[in-house]
């Protein structure tokens, strides 16, 4: 188990910011530590922080769910995500992230 992900540091290292809702899929969108994008092997040491992004289907179902992660930086003057990069995540994982959301 990555050490950012032990018990409780999932609400130390991830914010939830919003939700999209397009047909039948939702997303969520969360303001993750570069510590936890360090634990997916995701290195910018630029980077303010990063954006988690989870879409799934309307009823979650375990072979229906996407993650992706960005590292976000100031770029002429906006917040920017830059480098978009599909990750895999335990399901687990995902499920503790999403009640962030509730």
């Amino acid at each position: 188990m990555r050490p950012v992900l032990e018990k409780g540091a999932i609400m130390q290292n991830v914010i939830f910011e919003e939700a999209v809702c397009f047909g039948e899929k939702r997303g969520f969108y969360f303001i993750v530590t570069r510590e936890f994008m360090e634990s997916y092997g995701l290195f910018y040491p630029e980077a303010k922080h990063g954006e988690l992004y989870i879409e799934c289907s309307a009823d979650e179902q375990p072979d229906d769910i996407s993650v992706a992660m960005s590292p976000t930086k100031e770029i002429d003057g906006c917040m920017t995500d830059y480098d978009w990069r599909n990750i895999e995540m335990d399901r687990s994982v995902t499920e503790a992230i999403l009640r962030l959301a509730a």
